[in-house]
């Protein structure tokens, strides 16, 4: 397992959020991958789950891997920015 620096690998499931804010969706029904802004300089990702054994890492636990289009990435910087 990998040793996330700087705290406890469950603590973001577990610690309260502020609402999220939409940043950048590949649809308008909102069960499609995301980019959510939550607490000051950090997101929500909803995407679709990537095995950690299908792409040969470990991930801690706490933690998944999830997959989005790149766009939107940049479409959601482009809005914090």
């Amino acid at each position: 397992m990998t040793q996330i620096m700087g705290g406890n690998p469950t603590a973001a499931a577990t610690e309260s959020h502020t609402p999220l804010r939409l940043l950048a969706s590949s649809c308008t029904q909102g069960q499609c991958p995301t980019v959510y802004a939550s607490s000051p300089g950090k997101v929500v990702v909803q995407g679709y789950i990537v095995s950690a054994a299908s792409a040969g890492i470990d991930v801690p636990e706490g933690e998944m891997l999830v997959e989005i289009p790149s766009h939107l990435l940049i479409e959601a910087f482009e809005k914090m920015s």
